[in-house]
């Protein structure tokens, strides 16, 4: 018995909460080999994986859901996280996200990545994005 607060199909029992109770039923599958009957029990309940941002790091991500929570505990977390897909069609997330979220943070009146990509641009052999391609601009 499994109390499945999402479930919304046929049941006879709730807990005192009134969250259903789906009663999960094993399925036996029985063979013989070598002369030696088998058999395996398993209940049909589909696996899941959590994992954190931290320790996705460095993944490729076939698909995601991701819950970012009310603020980043540390600097980039939040693009780790989206990073790891491939394409944006793979991604979702649990709840809404505002867009000044995802803006860069100012450090001490003046932003880390404006005066990176600043540096960048002075230098002869610049082959990266400018500031205005990334929606930067420059005084």
């Amino acid at each position: 018995m499994v109390a499945v607060p999402s479930y919304t199909g046929p049941t006879e029992w709730y807990t005192a909460d009134a969250v259903p109770i789906v009663p999960i039923v094993p399925s036996v599958a029985r063979w013989e080999s070598r002369g030696r009957k088998c058999s395996r029990k398993q209940f049909p309940l589909r696996l899941a994986y959590a994992v954190s941002i931290h320790k996705s790091q460095g993944m490729t991500l076939n698909k995601t859901v991701i819950e970012l929570g009310h603020a980043d505990f540390c600097r980039g977390l939040s693009y780790v996280a989206i990073s790891r897909v491939r394409a944006i069609t793979d991604l979702a997330f649990l709840s809404r996200i505002p867009m000044e979220r995802l803006k860069f943070k100012k450090l001490g009146g003046l932003d880390k990545v404006v005066l990176d990509l600043h540096r960048r641009q002075q230098l002869p052999f610049n082959d990266g994005p400018s500031g205005e391609e990334l929606g930067i601009y420059f005084n």
